[in-house]
């Protein structure tokens, strides 16, 4: 486990930004969600293509990324 005195002493900082530290407007919240949506179902927005591994092969996984042949994103199957 990191402590603060590990981090203070590298002068390092965990962060970790919570979208209503910055959005507390439930409407905006909302507008801001729904045009996230629409952009999905125009295609303006796309994810990129995945490779499924089961989980029994996350070796061939690792190793993809290691080897950065990969291109998409990968994940695991139980």
């Amino acid at each position: 486990d990191v402590c603060s005195s590990d981090l203070a002493g590298k002068s390092l900082t965990i962060s970790r930004p919570i979208l209503f530290d910055y959005i507390s407007n439930l409407t905006l919240y909302q507008k801001m969600a729904d045009s996230v949506f629409q952009a999905f179902k125009n295609n303006k927005i796309t994810l990129p293509e995945f490779q499924p591994f089961k989980l029994k092969d996350a070796n061939l996984a690792h190793n993809m990324l290691e080897s950065r042949k990969g291109g998409g994103s990968v994940y695991l199957e139980p």
